[in-house]
């Protein structure tokens, strides 16, 4: 009885740090089991096995059935290392095969999770060019590949510095994306090459975490539901810390009709759409030449501006959930005009929440906070006409852009048409005509 407890004892805590191990480099679950239920074998045993994302719970049977050994073994992070899980997967078989006793066993396990990995400088190079060369499988050109190649090696090696440290991996994410996207909008700021859009976009690439996704959809095929779904809800947590890290870039924006019209090139770019190419055109506009001097006639009063933007609502909002005019009613018949000064980058940032979430206007007029950098009016007609120069102005109305030379908005009485469900209009007419 004590031989057989002892034996159970001794291989479940083997087979807890062997399968641990297999988990923490990247195996899929249904590997783990086969390997571990291969070496059991061996010893004439059984094992059943319970894995979640960072614990694995393992029970250790004789070949009767009747005395079994419980383990729970904690996956301790160890990074990918697709050379360890094969080396580990061919021990196990060089168990079956070699019929290796629990102490060699041990031995060469011992051996293999003891060899030194590839130098992370030899890593951090290799990431890098591979990056690059997702860059141009994207069309990028040859200097936004080279942004992207150091844009990865700034961003990879933060990442290893931070992990070995011991800091949240998803904190870890957020930041490596953040530095990664900074120094891949460099190619707006400085005008270098002529695709610096797929620079920004390809700059994270190496951060998309292609192998849990991958094992999460191979767990869920296998039947290992809970263990899939677990990868998949992490791999989805990392891509949203990565969306964190770009957005945090992109918090640095201006906000122009320009915005709006840069979208459609940024759809090209995979994984990028909706909010996401809004927000890379915005870091677009930022990179570039901001502001204009522009002529506006608002109810026969004239203003040059040097200005950042315009917006004319009879709305509360518009693209990217900017809340442009939060008191803005499309049946009061009158425009809110709101100006945005031309102002530093730095400033820009200052400001950027304060508009999207509409605290740069309450209760009919600008917030102390918007006062300095915002020119608000009301108006039945707006005009406006670049008087710097430069070329035409870009007008977005409605999601559609074009560059134009003049801008005219007027109210126009009873022009709109809506069209509601019945029920619906009959809530309309209930509320209008006072009654609850």
């Amino acid at each position: 009885m004590t031989d057989v407890h002892n034996q159970l004892k001794e291989v479940s805590k083997f087979l807890s740090d062997y399968s641990t191990c297999l988990m923490a480099v990247g195996v899929q679950t249904s590997r783990i089991v086969r390997n571990a239920s291969r070496i059991a074998q061996t010893f004439g045993l059984s094992v059943e096995m319970t894995v979640f994302l960072k614990t694995i719970i393992l029970t250790v049977w004789d070949s009767e059935g009747n005395h079994s050994y419980s383990t729970v073994g904690q996956v301790k992070p160890k990074g990918l290392n697709f050379e360890m899980n094969a080396r580990l997967s061919q021990l196990s078989w060089e168990c079956r095969d070699k019929h290796l006793s629990l102490s060699e066993l041990e031995a060469r396990y011992n051996e293999i999770i003891s060899k030194p990995r590839v130098s992370k400088w030899v890593v951090l190079v290799l990431v890098s060019f591979a990056n690059a060369a997702f860059c141009r499988l994207f069309q990028g050109d040859y200097i936004s590949m080279a942004i992207v190649f150091f844009a990865t090696l700034d961003g990879f090696c933060i990442r290893q510095l931070l992990t070995e440290r011991g800091w949240n991996h998803y904190a870890v994410f957020i930041i490596s994306a953040f530095v990664a996207s900074i120094i891949g909008s460099t190619g707006y700021v400085f005008g270098w090459g002529k695709t610096p859009d797929m620079a920004i976009g390809t700059s994270v690439l190496y951060l998309v975490p292609g192998v849990p996704l991958i094992n999460g959809i191979m767990d869920i095929i296998d039947g290992h539901v809970l263990a899939g779904t677990s990868r998949l809800i992490n791999a989805a947590l990392l891509i949203i810390c990565i969306a964190m890290g770009l957005s945090a870039t992109i918090c640095a924006a201006g906000l122009d009709a320009q915005v709006a019209y840069g979208i459609p090139k940024f759809r090209r770019i995979p994984l990028c759409g909706g909010e996401a190419a809004y927000a890379l055109s915005i870091v677009q506009q930022l990179c570039g030449h901001i502001g204009r001097r522009v002529e506006y006639v608002i109810d026969g009063e004239v203003l040059t501006v040097d200005c950042l933007m315009c917006a004319v609502c009879n709305g509360r909002a518009y693209g990217g959930g900017f809340m442009a005019g939060p008191e803005a009613q499309p049946d009061d018949g009158w425009l809110d005009v709101f100006i945005v000064r031309k102002v530093s980058r730095r400033v820009i940032a200052k400001l950027l929440m304060l508009y999207k979430n509409g605290q740069h206007f309450q209760n009919g007029q600008l917030t102390e906070a918007a006062k300095p950098y915002f020119i608000y009016r009301r108006a039945k007609s707006v005009s406006l006409r670049a008087a710097d120069g430069r070329g035409p102005i870009i007008a977005t109305v409605d999601g559609e852009c074009a560059p134009c030379k003049q801008v005219s908005v007027q109210v126009q009485p009873l022009a709109g048409r809506v069209l509601l469900p019945l029920p619906a209009y009959q809530r309309f007419t209930t509320k209008k005509a006072g009654v609850k």
